[in-house]
């Protein structure tokens, strides 16, 4: 690492330590703007200490005790609630003594600290693993979570939250990140990217995607408003750094796919200041793991170039999920629409990574940036039941489409995947997910642990 990452490590430290309240009061909640699960940042104020369907008085084994009842329970239970879906939650809720241990173990007694380990593994990739750690007084936060699979790839955020108590209930966060990663891939633009055609490419590529390697730093305000239990609003401001290279010795180095004197992004530094506004209105229970009920969010971004980057450029989406209750109004057939669109507004190009990502698609992994236009659209479908009261299975379809123009989507050779998979939950935040998926980008397998800071823009795109 050269002497500007040592100083945004420091510098990164240095926010998780700065808040140090002095005051007394109850922690505070963890805001939450999932796409699959119901949002809970305005419940009771210890509502994050609790996992959903927990109301039972808490048990305080010892540690090892602890560690034996967290390794033994699952499977034994899983199986159980795979062999008797329908009906078999009722065990779950009434049976606390899981969550219990998962609290005691992972918080402070006092409530106001928690770590929680961090664990990423993905087909095709390095796993990652890494540590969040989490202190709340009063209404302040300030986290501090890294992720290191080796020398080239790491990551350490850290940020800084403070939440009035005023009505309606809003949020003030600073932030900052610093990610570094050498195993970036990019296909190229269009539907159906064609290396024998196909723009930026060269004469002869060498395979139909590019290796490339991303040092990404960020310095993000987020402020955010709840106006009731439906209505949320949030306006995000942030400078990022990206710093592209290719890896001359890797065999798939986007150096011997692309022309990186054309490909726009490669030449120099991507530096934007980038200030987006989002909402969102979102009918479902927020009390309840599983809830029918209809989520839309909307949000428009302005972005332009720093220095030497005279890139500037528009975008927007807008996102609707559905939950509609099927059996026993439990099971839920949702559909989810994904839209996501660009508009370059300067003479120079979009760098290609500033492009719509496809992080709702299923079939690859986020490192992978699979197609890239001015317009992304992710149709899904997916059906969820659940095996417990925290613990839900669905079955999923993806595809993706991008086009040049709104009216000329390519429904011809575009990417889909099928798949399987578990998640786990707590009342705001996903705890962990395991999924399979097949189709055609071949298999994925998917397996991640920890918790992932849910409230997101459109820079935390990687």
């Amino acid at each position: 690492m050269n002497g500007k990452t040592h100083y945004w490590i420091f510098f990164l430290f240095f926010l998780f330590l700065l808040s140090v309240p002095c005051t007394k009061g109850t922690p505070l909640v963890q805001e939450s703007i999932s796409l699959t699960t119901a949002d809970s940042s305005i419940l009771y104020k210890n509502a994050y200490l609790y996992l959903r369907g927990l109301e039972k008085q808490k048990t305080n084994p010892a540690v090892l005790e602890r560690l034996w009842f967290l390794v033994s329970y699952m499977p034994h239970y899983i199986k159980q609630g795979m062999q008797f879906a329908s009906g078999y939650a009722e065990r779950f809720v009434d049976d606390p003594t899981l969550f219990n241990n998962i609290e005691e173990f992972f918080y402070t007694r006092d409530k106001r600290f928690r770590w929680y380990p961090i664990a990423n593994i993905n087909s095709s990739y390095q796993p990652r693993i890494g540590i969040d750690l989490t202190f709340r007084k009063n209404n302040f936060e300030t986290m501090l979570r890294t992720k290191f699979s080796d020398r080239y790839k790491y990551s350490i955020e850290s940020r800084l939250s403070y939440q009035f108590e005023a009505y309606p209930i809003w949020r003030l966060s600073i932030g900052a990140l610093l990610d570094n990663n050498n195993d970036r891939r990019f296909f190229g633009f269009g539907a159906v990217p064609d290396p024998q055609s196909g723009e930026y490419f060269l004469e002869n590529p060498h395979n139909n995607f590019g290796v490339y390697q991303q040092l990404r730093r960020k310095i993000q305000i987020v402020s955010g408003i709840r106006l009731s239990s439906r209505w949320a609003c949030y306006l995000a401001s942030s400078f990022q750094q990206r710093r592209l290279a290719d890896i001359p010795g890797n065999v798939n180095a986007i150096g011997r796919v692309f022309d990186i004197s054309r490909l726009p992004g490669m030449q120099r530094p991507v530096q934007q200041f980038y200030n987006e506004i989002w909402g969102r209105f979102d009918t479902r229970n927020e009390q309840l793991y599983i809830s029918p009920g209809h989520r839309i969010e909307g949000y428009i971004g302005y972005s332009r170039g720093f220095q030497t980057d005279h890139s500037a450029f528009m975008r927007g989406g807008l996102y609707y999920i559905g939950n509609y209750a099927i059996i026993q109004k439990n099971r839920f057939l949702t559909p989810r629409l994904v839209f996501d669109f660009t508009q370059n507004l300067a003479s120079n190009p979009i760098p290609f990574c500033e492009y719509p990502r496809h992080p709702s698609f299923r079939g690859v992994s986020q490192r992978k940036i699979l197609r890239a236009d001015n317009f992304s659209l992710v149709p899904s479908l997916e059906y969820q039941w659940p095996l417990s009261f925290n613990l839900n299975g669905h079955l999923f379809m993806d595809v993706l489409l991008v086009s040049n123009k709104l009216t000329k989507f390519n429904f011809e050779k575009t990417p889909w995947a099928i798949g399987i998979g578990t998640d786990f939950h707590a009342v705001d935040e996903e705890l962990a997910r395991a999924e399979i998926a097949y189709g055609t980008e071949g298999i994925r397998l998917l397996f991640h642990f920890g918790f992932e800071n849910l409230v997101q823009d459109r820079s935390e795109w990687e």
